[in-house]
């Protein structure tokens, strides 16, 4: 059996799905194709001139930089748990999939995982 998050995300707090997104930061910026879309679902989370910049920059693995350097790292627990859900919008397969790495060690810090 596999371990994995629910990819509803609706079982998760706010700060269980923080914990995901920095947890899974590096493979985020690797993996996540539709940036824009997710940050404009985030709306007022993203400053004008973070988004600018976001549009201005030519990869997604930048995009996804700037994101959590300009939104995610000062937004906190709010705009990670945002992100989440947008990126659970808009990547479903790819939360399912960075969630199925959760581990004994991820619960107890406070990951919820469910058994597929």
């Amino acid at each position: 059996m596999q371990n994995s998050v629910s990819s509803s995300g609706t079982n998760l707090t706010e700060n269980e799905k923080a914990d995901f997104v920095d947890k899974n930061r590096a493979k985020l910026i690797q993996e996540v194709s539709e940036v824009l879309a997710i940050a404009e679902e985030l709306g007022d989370l993203v400053h004008p001139e973070a988004y600018a910049l976001i549009l201005s920059t030519p990869t997604s693995q930048d995009k996804m930089r700037v994101l959590f350097q300009k939104t995610l790292r000062s937004g906190g627990v709010k705009a990670k748990a945002a992100f989440f859900d947008a990126l659970n919008n808009h990547h479903p397969d790819l939360v399912e999939r960075l969630g199925m790495i959760c581990s004994f060690k991820d619960v107890k810090y406070g990951l919820t995982c469910i058994t597929s």
